[in-house]
């Protein structure tokens, strides 16, 4: 691999909780990302593995090492011994079904990176008969959020189809540096920002409720560590087109909204009337970082406060206002804030960035590489470090919903309960406004009772 002249670094704010929890849990792959592909017909192996050479090195931090304990912690950038492409890319021998190739792609899908001598990204190609393949790409998320994986697809893509085009890859410079990200926080003034946005944050937090008392899901599928499950979710046309509907009338986003209806549910099944939901926020607020592959994406708080008379248009505005306050405020140690407002009890369940109620943003295309027929497929470690991950698709007409959760909190049914109650909670919601909207000219005054 070609040097990407890469500097050294001390980590990000966002590195640093990933890098914590790695070298507390070396042997477990808590933050293996998986994208797994189906390609059935027209997929040229040669073709795809110069196009991921090209991507590796324009992208220095996808080949970067990491070293040190929690204080003293550094991100590098290539040795002058250069990654060889073995390093990234493994090809298995033939597998004989789609079912043996599975295995294996599951097998490797939860090997865990050593960052310290290995790169922290990975292919690996099980062959299959008939020219199918199984590509699976697995990324350490210390170097690349789900915004960062849509750019690298994109341009992993973009370098296949030249080649298949039969047109030579003229190598841009190097990219952007996410090293280079690193080293913008430290400066002075983004420093000086930190200390008052550290001051928002310590107010915005004073004497909430750092955990939910969700009991009535509770129940115990698997005991082991960070052990967890996924389950995908639909919310139907009809119902989304409303919600959409009364968020433009609210004049709010319907992710907002959907965010206040979760955490009226909430309120509802934990009778607590003071609690924080958590979102990913994007995090790009360095200058032209939206085209810079590496871990922007951190977790930040939304407070509700549920009064006696709280409307559901009061607390919606008021989710909204806070997700936009939040954006200007989200260069910051969290951690440090979260341990200083006294909220970091990570022992106890559903705590403070354990219960995250999030949307995609950038949509993710995957491989999108000409004369093949590919069909995405679902992979997941079996491993969660949340208790409870709910992230809406709002990009289409009926909503696709995926929620991890931890096995230690909840199984298959309870999760399946907990988000049927939760559509009937929503669809009971809805009827209320419809016949407040029949019955009511100034609908906006009319408060609903949570």
């Amino acid at each position: 691999m070609n040097n990407c002249n890469e500097i050294t670094s001390a980590l990000t704010y966002e590195q640093m909780n990933i890098w914590q929890l790695h070298i507390d849990n070396p042997g477990l792959p808590l933050f293996n990302a998986n994208y797994l592909f189906h390609v059935k017909s027209g997929f040229e192996c040669d073709y795809f593995v110069q196009a991921l050479r090209v991507v590796i090195s324009r992208h220095g931090g996808l080949s970067s090492r990491f070293g040190g304990d929690t204080e003293h912690a550094m991100q590098y950038g290539p040795s002058e011994t250069e990654d060889k492409i073995s390093d990234f890319v493994y090809l298995f021998e033939q597998a004989e079904d789609l079912k043996e190739a599975h295995d294996i792609i599951k097998m490797r899908s939860v090997v865990p990176f050593r960052l310290n001598l290995a790169s922290p990204i990975r292919a690996d190609i099980v062959p299959m008969a008939n020219s199918e393949f199984l590509v699976n790409i697995t990324v350490h998320q210390i170097v690349c959020d789900c915004w960062s994986a849509s750019l690298f697809f994109e341009e992993l893509s973009s370098y296949y189809n030249l080649l298949s085009d039969n047109q030579q890859i003229v190598i841009a410079d190097n990219a952007a540096s996410y090293l280079r990200f690193s080293l913008w926080q430290k400066e002075q003034q983004q420093q000086e920002k930190a200390k008052t946005n550290k001051l928002y944050w310590l107010n915005y937090l004073r004497g909430v409720d750092s955990h939910l008392e969700l009991s009535a899901y509770k129940d115990l599928s698997d005991n082991a560590p960070f052990s967890g499950g996924v389950a995908i979710k639909t919310i139907a046309e009809n119902t989304h087109s409303q919600v959409c509907a009364l968020a433009k009338h609210y004049a709010v986003t319907p992710y907002s909204l959907y965010m206040t209806l979760f955490a009226a549910f909430l309120q509802r099944c934990t009778r607590q009337n003071d609690f924080c939901l958590s979102y990913p926020s994007s995090n790009r607020n360095m200058p032209e970082s939206d085209e810079i592959l590496g871990l922007f994406t951190r977790l930040l708080p939304v407070r509700f406060t549920f009064g006696a008379e709280s409307s559901l248009k009061e607390m919606a505005l008021k989710a909204y206002e806070s997700l936009l306050d939040n954006s200007e405020h989200d260069l910051c140690c969290m951690a440090d804030i979260v341990r200083e407002a006294g909220a970091d009890d990570a022992m106890r369940p559903f705590g403070l960035f354990k219960v995250v109620f999030g949307q995609i943003g950038r949509v993710n295309h995957g491989l999108a590489l000409k004369n093949t027929n590919i069909e995405q497929l679902p992979v997941h470690t079996g491993y969660t470090k949340t208790d409870l991950l709910v992230m809406l698709d709002l990009h289409s007409i009926q909503p696709a919903v995926f929620i991890e959760f931890s096995s230690k909190n909840f199984s298959d049914k309870t999760i399946t309960t907990l988000w049927q109650d939760f559509m009937h909670f929503l669809e009971s919601v809805l009827n209320h406004h419809r016949q407040i909207s029949n019955n009511v000219e100034d609908t906006e005054s009319v408060a609903f009772i949570v």
